[in-house]
């Protein structure tokens, strides 16, 4: 019978007001280059519930993730999208890019999308006013969603939360 040996690999010290999810890819890093091991799964607390995180550990280190989920995240995003990934508001309507940036407080790489009723004069003309009454056209602004594009958001996917 094969037993598997289960062992805290790396183990850092940080200062208090330096965030663990700074330091673990570096750490996972120096497990796969400098102990030339390859891991078979990598297990972390909630804190690490990232998808940049969950990225590497699935495509860089080829292992499985078991990190706990991140009650912090809120409910999953239910915005149903195009299969070109365009997002479809509330009222069925295909969504309207306004562009790609860099957004510096969240350090994550953003496509942001808006009601076409709001964005578009044209569209407005056949449809002026938001079929769903949602709160956000009654105020003025419209819809909006924001999506990532530097990571993969549906990675996700290879946790077994419920493990």
């Amino acid at each position: 019978m094969m037993h598997s040996l289960k062992l805290p690999l790396v183990e850092t010290t940080i200062a208090a007001n330096v965030r663990g999810t700074n330091v673990v890819i570096p750490q996972l890093e120096s497990v796969k280059d400098d102990l030339a091991l390859k891991p078979l799964a990598v297990i972390a607390d909630s804190e690490y519930d990232s998808s940049s995180i969950i990225e590497y550990i699935v495509k860089n280190l080829g292992a499985r993730p078991r990190i706990s989920r991140n009650p912090r995240r809120g409910a999953p995003s239910t915005t149903k999208l195009t299969s070109s990934g365009v997002p479809i508001c509330i009222a069925g309507f295909k969504m309207l890019s306004r562009g790609i940036w860099w957004d510096k407080s969240k350090n994550r790489k953003r496509h942001k999308f808006v009601c076409p009723i709001k964005g578009s004069k044209k569209f407005a003309k056949d449809h002026p006013y938001c079929p769903w009454f949602h709160p956000r056209f009654v105020e003025g602004t419209g819809c909006y969603r924001y999506l990532r594009i530097d990571v993969d958001e549906t990675i996700r996917a290879e946790i077994d939360y419920g493990s």
